[in-house]
């Protein structure tokens, strides 16, 4: 009983082994095909997001603040009022108040010839059709420097699945088409691998900057769209011979 018993372990050992070598050929030395494929999807931005900065000069570090102040509350007002914007659209990212040195050429000691003021907001809004006309209310109001424009889209996740689907595609029809030009057939996928995703943000096109210099003339923005890109890398077995 003991013999018999210790007989059929030893079979299902082989049985087993033979199994695993015959796994580790099918990795090891079946032919394989490896393909890379990459797919872009354009996705209409729905966020725009800009910084606008006031600065103010005056001879005392009390009056460049308070004309700052002033301005500043003009121009938050007005994008509240005209545009539907709330405190949590327009935040505060620096201020600045520093006095302006003049240093003479003899070699004496620095002066104080004035001070200067300055607030930099960040506003955000899904209007991005009104965006321009955000900035030209600001500059109207007293804003001197806008920067930082960008555009972006929220809720991107059924982009990036559809492109990491289209990318599996054409990664399989690359496969599939070396294998038969190899005079053989694809077999079955051994790997696949979601290499990084890029998202690409749209570029604004900002004309019309500054509202005293092009009087008249609306500011002009072009959003453009965000590219989601998706790349994938795939390992198949290659099967000689054909169907």
């Amino acid at each position: 009983m003991f013999r018999t018993l210790l007989k059929a372990c030893a079979a299902a050992l082989l049985v087993g082994n033979a199994e695993s070598l015959h796994a580790q050929s099918l990795t090891v030395s079946t032919p394989q095909i490896v393909t890379q494929g990459r797919s872009e999807i354009e996705v209409a931005p729905d966020r725009a997001e800009l910084r606008l900065s006031v600065e103010t000069r005056a001879t005392t570090g009390s009056e460049a603040g308070r004309q700052n102040s002033q301005i500043v509350a003009a121009v938050l007002d007005t994008l509240r009022r005209g545009f539907g914007l709330t405190d949590r659209d327009l935040v505060t990212l620096g201020y600045m108040l520093q006095p302006q040195m003049s240093y003479p050429r003899d070699g004496s000691a620095p002066k104080v010839e004035g001070y200067a003021a300055s607030n930099t907001i960040r506003v955000r809004t899904g209007a991005i059709d009104r965006v321009g006309s955000m900035i030209d209310a600001a500059l109207r109001k007293g804003a001197t420097n806008i920067s930082g424009l960008n555009f972006s889209a929220t809720g991107t996740d059924d982009a990036r699945r559809s492109a990491l689907a289209a990318a599996v595609e054409l990664a399989k029809k690359d496969a599939e088409a070396m294998a038969t030009a190899a005079g053989g057939r694809l077999g079955p996928l051994l790997e696949l691998m979601n290499q990084d995703m890029d998202v690409r943000a749209p570029q604004p096109l900002m004309m019309a900057m500054e509202a005293k210099a092009m009087d008249g003339v609306p500011t002009q923005i072009q959003a453009g769209e965000q590219t989601v890109v998706a790349r994938v890398t795939a390992r198949w077995a290659f099967l000689p011979g054909s169907r």
